[in-house]
């Protein structure tokens, strides 16, 4: 095989999970992961945060975030516990790739205190047990992925100190979606700060909402450690509440 041939794996689904639309499944990026960031600008939110999340970064899988059969308004998202204390977020990260096109994209991301749907076939995202968190939409525009189809690379969401201590149980739901389809997220990590949420198996879970078809769900299983590759940076206290107290 080539180095940078990317190779589409379609693979059957744990027995005790809903099982996936025909269309899902999981992609192998083949070009491998590489040291390129995608980043809109850094603003003065982070200065030395913690982190309160963190997954490992050594899949080469991910699970395509929108694609065409389930239409423009699908998210994927993964409910995460948080660690540590500091709540006001300044920056979250993920990493993604592309198979088919280098073309620029955008993504979205949103908060929500608990799972993103009902799991009801063609309904939009935020009608579960989970509520938007204020703020907390944010979105990065003209993603332009590395050359060689299917590297790994990092898209950062710049976050202007959002409360997360409203969800006082730590666990909240991180949602994204693309804004075409062939773009995928890693998959297959485990949490190394923070955990997953209690009752969950050992694999987890991840969501699907806003899908037209009837594959939207809390408990979506791709057959691998569910845990989407996500880092969340935050602050003790917001960057302006410092600025106050030396001024």
């Amino acid at each position: 095989m080539k180095p940078f041939e990317c190779v589409v794996l379609f693979l059957a689904l744990a027995g005790a999970a809903a099982a996936q639309a025909p269309t899902d499944g999981i992609a192998t990026a083949a070009g491998g992961a590489s040291t390129y960031v995608f980043r809109p600008g850094v603003g003065l939110a982070c200065t030395s945060p913690s982190s309160i999340y963190d997954t490992t970064h050594a899949s080469n899988q991910g699970a395509e975030i929108t694609s065409a059969a389930n239409g423009p308004a699908t998210s994927m998202a993964d409910k995460i516990v948080l660690g540590g204390s500091a709540r006001f977020v300044c920056e979250i990260a993920i990493e993604v790739f592309t198979l088919a096109a280098t073309t620029p994209f955008d993504l979205t991301m949103s908060l929500y205190t608990d799972c993103t749907t009902s799991g009801a076939a063609n309904s939009a995202c935020g009608n579960g047990l989970g509520t938007l968190i204020p703020g907390s939409v944010v979105t990065v525009s003209g993603i332009t992925p590395p050359g060689v189809l299917g590297t790994l690379f990092q898209v950062v969401f710049p976050y202007p100190n959002v409360d997360l201590s409203v969800d006082g149980d730590g666990a909240i739901s991180v949602a994204v979606t693309a804004s075409r389809s062939d773009v995928y997220w890693r998959i297959n990590e485990t949490p190394v700060v923070g955990s997953i949420p209690a009752g969950e198996p050992t694999t987890s879970y991840v969501e699907r909402c806003g899908s037209t078809g009837s594959n939207n769900g809390c408990s979506r299983n791709f057959g691998v450690n569910n845990n989407f590759a996500i880092t969340i940076s935050a602050m003790a206290t917001p960057v302006e509440l410092q600025r106050l107290s030396v001024e």
